[in-house]
């Protein structure tokens, strides 16, 4: 399910996983270019953009769920994590 929160000036979209991928939870932002400054939201993880174990198509081949490498050590539910986009 896809979201559109507005934090500040900029509008976050954020994605909450179901079925093999519950529990993931990626908020993404636009910017109008690379160095723009952005305020980040109090509930806004980890930076996971150059990671690929978040890449869509690897999420579709090995599911948050069944990856024991995604769950930080002692984690436990949701992970709130983000990744940001630049528009060309």
């Amino acid at each position: 399910t896809r979201y559109r929160v507005a934090h500040n000036s900029h509008i976050w979209e954020v994605d909450v996983f179901h079925g093999d991928n519950e529990g993931l939870v990626l908020a993404e932002i636009e910017l109008t270019r690379e160095d723009e400054c952005f305020a980040c939201p109090p509930w806004l993880g980890a930076e996971v953009s150059g990671d690929p174990r978040y890449y869509n198509s690897n999420l579709a081949k090995r599911p948050y769920r069944r990856r024991s490498a995604f769950m930080p050590t002692g984690a436990a539910g949701r992970h709130r994590l983000f990744r940001g986009l630049s528009s060309p």
